[in-house]
């Protein structure tokens, strides 16, 4: 009886402590967690990076890229550097289940700063900012997220920043594609902060979202269309033979001039098609492979014969790629280490309104320029000295050397003149002599 009574005394204390730990290995985090754990409990849904589907990061069309001037939304606002509670937006978009899974997995996972914020003594903004932790920068992992915000080291600091202002992307180098708009947020309703120059570096700071490419570029943290970026590295290459340069990879594209042997571009991505886009005189265009070579091409000779025969050069123009303009000869050059290319009239300014003699270069190129002065257009306008340009001039070929200009350079032969624009790009050398 006695055994028996102990049996059941035992018994029902197993009971009691079998109910106590099950009571304490249910209970849940009662306050914020201390910043110095590295592994919070987990709250489902945190936001984090972006991701897209894959796709293409760039295009061989400049047709598919989004108006750079589309309206402004009402509610357009910046990523913000630091979140109370992170929430999904255009500018700093939620991730798939299964990428926030990979993030949240792994403590010492090698991270990158999605975007510049605060490093935290604590999962909020209440608690205090230890600094900036700027954008590309490589973190790891302490532990899982926490009511949307992620324990990371940061060097030998252990903080804690939002969840959606890291990923586990690397930070690429890539290249403009072509020029645009870089925005605050992945549309174009979003603020334009600048204008990209094409084949100019970044760093693309995660996957697409929604066809848009988030990017560091000139200390700015916004979004491209993802066509407009490409990892191919700009490469210089020069015009084996005379080409037609066009808006697009095809012969149906829209013509945009000619490019001649000799001339150099950039290409500034991967073929399509058998076709290159170049950069040819700050012009996005497109031309056959084919016709490029790694390798510098000379120019051609442009007169025939060439020879200087009966023309006086000064000695400023035996150097060198040069304009050279005599008055007294009535002519204009492009010398090439004292040979000359081509030989234009020119008709200077009259004695009222002199041409600058000296040293210039040219400054400014307008093709389709029209004087704010007098109304008259001025085609192929090359600016080399305060308002004073190179140009077309219809009255000099019409009416020959009666009168002057009103102090530009007056070509009456358009063709060579057209010639000339092409082989001339901004910087050159313009020395104007007697």
């Amino acid at each position: 009886m006695h055994s028996s009574r102990t049996a059941g005394l035992a018994a029902a204390l197993a009971m009691s402590l079998s109910a106590g730990v099950v009571g304490v290995a249910n209970a849940g985090p009662t306050a914020s967690p201390d910043p110095t754990q590295s592994s919070p409990a987990v709250t489902a849904g945190a936001p984090g990076t972006p991701t897209t589907s894959p796709g293409s990061e760039e295009s061989p069309s400049t047709k598919a890229i989004p108006s750079p001037e589309s309206p402004l939304s009402s509610t357009e606002s910046e990523a913000p550097s630091s979140l109370a509670t992170p929430k999904p937006s255009a500018s700093t978009p939620s991730v798939s289940a299964h990428i926030r899974a990979t993030q949240q997995s792994v403590t010492g996972t090698p991270l990158w700063m999605y975007l510049t914020t605060d490093l935290r003594t604590g999962a909020g903004t209440s608690y205090r900012s230890m600094g900036k932790v700027s954008v590309t920068a490589q973190v790891s992992r302490r532990g899982a997220d926490y009511k949307g915000w992620a324990p990371i080291l940061y060097k030998t600091t252990k903080a804690w920043v939002p969840a959606n202002t890291v990923t586990n992307w690397h930070p690429q180098t890539q290249w403009i594609y072509l020029s645009s708009n870089l925005r605050t947020g992945a549309g174009n309703n979003y603020r334009s902060m600048n204008k990209t120059t094409t084949t100019h570096a970044l760093v693309r700071r995660g996957p697409n979202h929604n066809g848009w490419a988030p990017v560091y570029y000139q200390n700015k943290q916004g979004w491209l269309p993802g066509n407009t970026v490409t990892s191919t590295r700009p490469q210089t290459f020069w015009v084996k033979t005379n080409q037609t340069i066009r808006t697009g990879a095809s012969k149906s594209a829209r013509s945009m001039g000619t490019a001649h042997q000799g001339d150099r571009v950039v290409r500034r991505g991967p073929n399509y098609n058998r076709w290159a886009p170049v950069l040819f005189n700050n012009r996005q265009t497109w031309v056959p492979a084919s016709s490029l070579s790694s390798r510098r091409v000379a120019a051609p000779p442009t007169t025939l014969p060439i020879s200087n025969a009966g023309v006086h050069l000064d000695r400023r123009c035996l150097t060198g790629t040069v304009i050279c303009g005599s008055k007294s000869q009535r002519k204009i050059w492009m010398v090439q280490n004292g040979r000359i290319l081509i030989t234009l009239d020119a008709r200077y300014g009259r004695s009222s309104m002199p041409t600058a003699e000296g040293v210039h270069s040219v400054y400014w190129k307008d093709k389709n320029h029209v004087s704010s002065t007098y109304g008259s257009p001025m085609p192929y306008s090359m600016f080399f000295y305060k308002g004073q340009a190179i140009h077309y001039s219809a009255g000099f070929a019409k009416n020959g050397w009666v009168g002057g200009s009103h102090g530009c350079i007056n070509i009456r032969n358009m063709n060579g003149l057209k010639w000339l624009w092409n082989h001339t790009p901004t910087g050159r050398k313009v020395i104007i002599y007697k």
